[in-house]
């Protein structure tokens, strides 16, 4: 892989990891369980006492949200 994709990658990363952090604490914590911790949406809905389906909303929203401003920039 050329140096430049890999600049490219990590500027990719890196603006991600600004949006992510920009987050409240609850998103913030349920991107972290999701993605670093690999929990699936049935663990940490059942360890949040919700439904399965409101942590996949949520997922999706916040997803949203971080894509939306990365692409503002």
């Amino acid at each position: 892989m050329a140096i430049y994709q890999m600049l490219n990658i990590t500027s990719i990363i890196n603006r991600y990891l600004v949006e992510i952090n920009r987050l409240n604490i609850e998103d913030k914590e349920l991107i972290t369980n999701l993605l670093i911790q690999e929990k699936t949406e049935r663990e940490l809905a059942k360890q949040l006492n919700v439904s399965q389906n409101a942590i996949h909303k949520r997922k999706n929203n916040i997803l949203k949200k971080v894509l939306y401003e990365i692409r503002a920039d």
